[in-house]
């Protein structure tokens, strides 16, 4: 599925809201997002720091552990939400679970060549929900598109992206774009395997 999009295709996908009643909440409710959001990650010495582009406050902290691969997402004033770990029994599979509590399972990832994918069960409602990150051809590439998977049918709920800002530098910065409905520790926990896979 994955190698099968273009560039442009990923570009124009439309994202689409989540009714309040169906939201995608893996974490905690205060992290669905309540409209569309356009958001920037910028790296710091210790961290990187997820911004909102419009008014530049920061929604999430990510802190990489120094063993063992390990990121811990935390809110804007540095509180643990999530601890994403590689697996240690089972390549290509990434562990999220409570920061504090480790036997407080959130969500798994299952990584291949093609995809990233996780099942997610609302906390309140216990319905599953099947994810997948989508890309056209490497994980390095500019664009990433993340779907709601549902009776084969998808409908796109986030996009990564990366932009050249200076092309004397090279520099490039990067951006996630939410729809409504969706939590935004969820697909930033996705951005995390994403950016791990493309270094």
């Amino acid at each position: 599925m994955g190698a099968s999009h273009s560039t442009l295709d990923l570009l124009d996908a439309p994202l689409f809201a989540q009714p309040s009643q169906r939201s995608i909440d893996a974490t905690r409710a205060g992290l669905v997002t309540r409209e569309a959001m356009s958001l920037r990650f910028a790296y710091t010495a210790k961290s990187i720091k997820l911004l909102n582009t419009h008014t530049n406050e920061t929604l999430l902290q990510m802190h990489w552990e120094a063993v063992g691969g390990a990121v811990v997402l935390c809110d804007d004033v540095g509180l643990p939400i999530v601890r994403l770990q590689p697996a240690r029994k089972r390549k290509g599979q990434y562990l999220a679970h409570r920061p504090k509590d480790r036997s407080l399972g959130l969500f798994t990832v299952e990584v291949s060549n093609e995809r990233i994918q996780t099942t997610v069960r609302h906390p309140k409602t216990g319905s599953r929900t099947d994810i997948a990150v989508e890309r056209s051809q490497s994980w390095r590439e500019q664009v990433a598109l993340v779907c709601l998977e549902r009776g084969g049918l998808r409908q796109p709920l986030a996009r990564f992206r990366r932009e050249l800002v200076s092309r004397e530098s090279q520099l490039e910065e990067e951006f996630m774009e939410v729809a409504p409905g969706v939590d935004l520790a969820l697909m930033t926990s996705l951005w995390c395997i994403r950016h791990h896979l493309a270094h």
